[in-house]
């Protein structure tokens, strides 16, 4: 799996602000809870590659804390998951199936309301950090 994030311009700020997580995969276990560990800086996405894949969006109701209770990893239930994809998947007229999800994408402010983040952490582009 690769993890890398979306950012968009804060016009206020000045700045980028990461606002996506686009975790891709060539083929998802829909079966069980998907660890995915955190650690920022994240590499970043460009605007071409953000378009390309089947994708996902993570609703909020399938996030769950690890047991082990490690920083900077959140669970994604899967199972849940799956459920929610078919619904919404259904209401296209020629729906592809679940093994046609590439990628996942998450949104930066699920994760910082979840773990507690903090906010705007900066993003790696070519192995130098852009504030």
């Amino acid at each position: 799996m690769k993890l890398t994030c979306y950012s968009e311009w804060d016009g206020y700020e000045g700045i980028q602000r990461p606002v996506l997580l686009l975790l891709y995969s060539t083929g998802f276990d829909w079966t069980k809870t998907l660890e995915v560990k955190l650690e920022a800086p994240f590499e970043s996405c460009d605007e071409d590659s953000y378009n390309e894949a089947m994708s996902l969006i993570v609703p909020d109701h399938v996030y769950v804390r690890q047991a082990n209770g490690q920083r900077g990893e959140i669970g994604i239930s899967m199972p849940l998951l799956a459920k929610y994809a078919q619904r919404v998947l259904a209401q296209s007229a020629n729906p592809p199936g679940l093994s046609d999800i590439t990628r996942l994408v998450i949104r930066i402010s699920d994760i910082e309301d979840m773990l507690v983040l903090e906010k705007g952490a900066p993003v790696q582009k070519s192995g130098r950090n852009i504030p």
